[in-house]
Protein backbone atom coordinates (compact mmCIF):
# COMPACT_ATOMS: atom_id res chain seq x y z
CA UNK A 1 0.00 0.00 0.00
CA UNK A 2 1.38 3.90 -1.02
CA UNK A 3 0.90 4.80 2.52
CA UNK A 4 3.17 2.78 4.11
CA UNK A 5 6.03 3.43 1.64
CA UNK A 6 8.55 5.67 3.11
CA UNK A 7 8.78 9.61 2.31
CA UNK A 8 11.37 9.54 -0.85
CA UNK A 9 9.93 6.28 -2.21
CA UNK A 10 6.06 7.73 -2.08
CA UNK A 11 7.43 10.97 -3.47
CA UNK A 12 9.55 9.32 -6.10
CA UNK A 13 6.80 7.07 -7.74
CA UNK A 14 4.55 10.29 -7.15
CA UNK A 15 7.20 11.86 -9.52
CA UNK A 16 7.45 9.62 -12.29
CA UNK A 17 3.81 8.56 -12.23
CA UNK A 18 2.68 12.24 -12.21
CA UNK A 19 5.38 14.82 -13.59
CA UNK A 20 3.91 15.40 -16.87
CA UNK A 21 0.39 15.18 -16.16
CA UNK A 22 1.26 17.68 -13.21
CA UNK A 23 3.10 19.98 -15.63
CA UNK A 24 0.13 20.58 -18.29
CA UNK A 25 -2.00 20.71 -15.15
CA UNK A 26 -0.02 24.20 -14.35
CA UNK A 27 0.24 24.77 -18.14
CA UNK A 28 -3.44 25.17 -18.38
CA UNK A 29 -3.43 27.41 -15.35
CA UNK A 30 -0.67 29.92 -15.23
CA UNK A 31 0.02 32.90 -17.18
CA UNK A 32 3.83 31.70 -17.50
CA UNK A 33 3.92 28.51 -19.29
CA UNK A 34 7.74 28.41 -18.89
CA UNK A 35 6.57 28.02 -15.14
CA UNK A 36 5.20 24.43 -15.17
CA UNK A 37 7.84 22.56 -14.48
CA UNK A 38 9.49 24.98 -11.80
CA UNK A 39 5.76 24.11 -9.83
CA UNK A 40 5.50 20.95 -10.58
CA UNK A 41 9.15 20.17 -9.00
CA UNK A 42 8.08 22.51 -6.39
CA UNK A 43 5.08 20.65 -5.56
CA UNK A 44 7.40 17.29 -4.70
CA UNK A 45 9.75 19.71 -2.70
CA UNK A 46 6.74 20.38 -0.37
CA UNK A 47 5.89 16.83 -0.09
CA UNK A 48 9.44 16.23 0.74
CA UNK A 49 8.98 18.26 3.76
CA UNK A 50 6.21 16.19 5.03
CA UNK A 51 7.37 14.24 7.89
CA UNK A 52 4.98 11.41 7.92
CA UNK A 53 3.38 10.68 4.18
CA UNK A 54 2.08 7.28 5.92
CA UNK A 55 -0.62 9.44 7.30
CA UNK A 56 -1.79 11.00 3.87
CA UNK A 57 -5.18 9.18 3.23
CA UNK A 58 -5.00 9.86 -0.75
CA UNK A 59 -1.28 11.13 -1.72
CA UNK A 60 -2.42 11.84 -5.33
CA UNK A 61 -5.23 13.99 -4.71
CA UNK A 62 -2.83 15.40 -1.83
CA UNK A 63 -0.37 16.27 -4.67
CA UNK A 64 -3.08 18.01 -6.54
CA UNK A 65 -4.17 19.97 -3.32
CA UNK A 66 -0.86 21.64 -3.28
CA UNK A 67 -0.43 21.68 -6.72
CA UNK A 68 -3.88 24.20 -6.56
CA UNK A 69 -2.41 25.55 -3.69
CA UNK A 70 0.87 26.93 -5.64
CA UNK A 71 -1.52 27.65 -8.70
CA UNK A 72 -3.24 30.58 -5.70
CA UNK A 73 0.24 31.63 -4.60
CA UNK A 74 1.13 31.97 -8.65
CA UNK A 75 -1.70 34.12 -9.10
CA UNK A 76 -1.48 36.59 -6.24
CA UNK A 77 1.79 36.79 -7.00
CA UNK A 78 1.28 38.08 -10.89
CA UNK A 79 -1.48 40.35 -9.82
CA UNK A 80 0.61 41.98 -7.58
CA UNK A 81 3.83 42.12 -10.01
CA UNK A 82 1.50 43.34 -12.17
CA UNK A 83 -0.04 45.88 -10.14
CA UNK A 84 3.53 47.36 -9.49
CA UNK A 85 3.06 46.25 -5.80
CA UNK A 86 6.60 44.60 -4.00
CA UNK A 87 5.70 41.23 -2.36
CA UNK A 88 7.49 38.65 -0.47
CA UNK A 89 6.64 34.69 -0.28
CA UNK A 90 5.75 35.74 3.45
CA UNK A 91 3.07 37.89 2.49
CA UNK A 92 1.37 35.44 -0.02
CA UNK A 93 1.60 32.67 2.20
CA UNK A 94 -0.68 35.11 4.48
CA UNK A 95 -3.08 36.19 1.87
CA UNK A 96 -3.39 32.37 1.27
CA UNK A 97 -3.57 31.26 4.97
CA UNK A 98 -7.26 30.32 5.02
CA UNK A 99 -6.84 28.17 2.23
CA UNK A 100 -3.53 26.33 4.07
CA UNK A 101 -6.14 25.99 7.06
CA UNK A 102 -9.17 24.55 5.22
CA UNK A 103 -6.55 22.06 3.71
CA UNK A 104 -5.05 21.18 7.18
CA UNK A 105 -8.53 20.81 8.43
CA UNK A 106 -8.77 17.80 5.54
CA UNK A 107 -6.15 16.26 6.24
CA UNK A 108 -4.78 14.48 9.37
CA UNK A 109 -2.76 16.44 12.51
CA UNK A 110 0.72 15.07 11.53
CA UNK A 111 0.40 15.69 7.39
CA UNK A 112 -0.98 18.51 7.58
CA UNK A 113 0.85 21.78 6.13
CA UNK A 114 -0.02 23.52 9.29
CA UNK A 115 1.48 21.30 10.94
CA UNK A 116 4.86 23.17 9.96
CA UNK A 117 6.09 19.42 8.26
CA UNK A 118 5.29 21.31 5.00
Amino acid sequence: MAAAEPKPSLVGRLFAEHRAALQSFFRRRIRSKADAADLAQEVYVRMLRIRDPGAIRNPVSYLYTVANNLVKENAVLDRRQASGVDIDEMSAQALLGRDRRSMANSMPRSASPGSGSC
